[in-house]
Parts: C-alpha cells; sequence; structure tokens
C-alpha cells in the first residue's frame, strides 16, 4: 500500500526444521502391490 510517498504492510515468515517424517509399514498384499509402503506422520 502506497500513503503519501510510504511504503507500508507487514512481512512474516514461518521456519520449522523437522526430520524423519516418513514412517514404513508392512501392508498386506493384495489388495496393495508391494508389501511395505510408506506414509507422512502427523505431529
Amino acid at each position: 500500500m502506497l500513503t503519501k510517498n510510504r511504503i507500508t504492510g507487514t512481512v512474516e515468515w514461518y521456519k520449522k526444521n523437522t526430520s524423519d517424517m516418513l514412517y514404513e509399514y508392512t501392508v498386506p498384499t493384495p489388495p496393495f502391490l508391494h508389501n511395505r509402503i510408506m506414509a507422512n506422520v502427523e505431529c
């Protein structure tokens, strides 16, 4: 926004370092093509 020759506004940022957020587990075949799949882990 430009007001009286000045720029105004906000700046926001978010930084989060994560690791080991995938989990591999065994599933039955069939219906799955492979006996192990990976899934996202929700925190």
